[in-house]
């Protein structure tokens, strides 16, 4: 007997109309390479003393839940997609391609519930719709040794694993929706647009921007959850790695002493410096493009800068928490695509 074919998958994802209502068709296929959804079944057992040496146990199941980690590349169709998913609202400008999307937060307008479709293999094949997914981060990363930007969703599911037909079957099926074509964004396509506290750096060698709602299932008289409850969400800049030359070791300073160049005898500044910024622009073409941008971050106080007999890149390892600004968006993720807008 053939053995399932790991290497044949599809990922994709819709919005629903409302929580308990699967989503019949997928807006979007994404390009998966790492990550997957799984179904967690927890079975648990009590034991009972019925007077022999080797007690017996009553056996039950604890939870059913499903959890979801996609690794896809950023294509800018599924990068404006997903972001509007967690971020809740958008704006669109344009009449015809290309659509500028912008996500960001809006109060009144939360994360979208939606459903996602899982494929595995050929002849011996795996298809499930999961429903009722809530998306608890968005991560959004790309290195230098890594060019190609990646988009990782990581969402909770509370109805998952219905085996479905294949697609153009009987209902519940796979969804027909294709890929769209659109190349992914590299980190390189940002050369001399990384910006940070509005100062154009050329010596960045990664960087990530994650979204997180903090969500977790609540669970209630059924061993599916009940709901989700929302815990503290925050945006965080992570994993960015910057060469210290003279740019670099002048944003040391500022974050360290509170001046470009401290004089002798500065000692280390007892104050939170003033907030920054960040900003990553990767285009493609003039139609196609993903720009992510946070006018307002805290920077984690930097390491020391330390010397290495054995030479090399001297590296500053940075992070931020972004904050609210007085005007404007804590997070804005702008990308051109030929979507018209979500609903």
């Amino acid at each position: 007997m053939a053995l399932l074919e790991n290497r044949l998958e599809g990922f994709w994802v819709g919005v629903q109309t409302a929580k308990g209502t699967a989503a019949t068709t997928a807006a979007k296929r994404g390009r998966k390479v790492g990550g997957g959804t799984a179904v967690n079944v927890s079975r648990g057992a009590e034991v009972y003393s019925d007077g022999n040496r080797f007690p017996s146990r009553t056996h039950y199941v604890d939870t059913v839940l499903g959890e979801g980690n996609p690794v896809m590349q950023m294509q800018p169709d599924v990068t404006g997609y997903l972001n509007w998913l967690i971020l809740g609202s958008e704006t669109v400008v344009g009449a015809a391609d290309p659509f500028t999307h912008t996500a960001k937060p809006t109060v009144g307008s939360p994360g979208k519930w939606f459903s996602s479709w899982k494929l595995v293999g050929e002849s011996i094949v795996q298809r499930q719709r999961h429903a009722d997914c809530r998306m608890t981060s968005l991560r959004m990363e790309a290195s230098a040794a890594n060019k190609v930007a990646k988009i990782t969703p990581s969402f909770t599911i509370l109805d998952p694993g219905e085996v479905v037909n294949p697609a153009g079957g009987t209902a519940p099926a796979l969804p027909a929706a294709a890929d769209s074509g659109n190349a992914p964004v590299f980190h390189t396509e940002s050369e001399g647009a990384f910006q940070i506290n509005a100062v154009v750096h050329r010596g960045i060698a990664s960087w990530a921007v994650v979204i997180n709602d903090a969500v977790t299932p609540a669970f209630g008289d059924a061993v599916t959850p009940y709901d989700v409850a929302f815990g503290m969400s925050e945006i965080m800049l992570d994993g960015i790695t910057l060469l210290v030359d003279g740019q670099g070791l002048t944003f040391y300073n500022v974050q360290t002493y509170g001046s470009a160049t401290p004089a002798a005898g500065t000692k280390p500044q007892k104050v939170v410096p003033a907030a920054g910024a960040f900003t990553v622009d990767m285009v493609k073409s003039a139609n196609r493009s993903v720009k992510i941008a946070c006018p307002d971050v805290l920077w984690a106080a930097p390491p020391s800068i330390e010397g290495n007999p054995e030479g090399g890149v001297t590296e500053l390892a940075l992070a931020a928490t972004a904050n609210t600004p007085g005007t404007g968006d804590i997070i804005s993720v702008i990308s051109k695509s030929s979507d018209p807008a979500y609903a």
